[in-house]
């Protein structure tokens, strides 16, 4: 049995989650993990798992492309919160320099 389309977006966005969320940190600065897991599942119709999104989040700042803050929401409860830096930035620069490259390597997947 193949895989459904479902699947394949899934493994997509899973691929790719270290972009998608820079890129969304880029648009919209100050985004807290259920941000990032809502605005994915609202764009793609993929529901991450928290433990997939944290160990991504963790990377990224370990690697220096985002940086973590606090926020002190209503009735003093402080948020987690995450910004793009800029090497973060740089990174979703190059990489979209390179588009034209991933497209080529679907395509040779696919080619028979």
């Amino acid at each position: 049995m193949g895989e459904t389309a479902q699947e394949l977006r899934e493994r997509t966005v899973e691929n790719f989650l270290d972009i998608l969320i820079l890129t969304n940190l880029r648009k919209n600065s100050l985004m807290s993990a259920n941000d990032l897991m809502g605005r994915i599942h609202r764009k793609f119709g993929v529901s991450l798992s928290s433990g997939i999104l944290y160990s991504c989040l963790f990377y990224l700042e370990r690697a220096g492309f985002i940086h973590e803050d606090f926020v002190i929401k209503k009735h003093a409860r402080i948020r987690t919160v995450y910004s793009i830096t800029q090497k973060g930035t740089e990174k979703i620069d190059i990489t979209r320099e390179h588009k034209s490259a991933i497209q080529l390597v679907i395509d040779e997947i696919f080619e028979e």
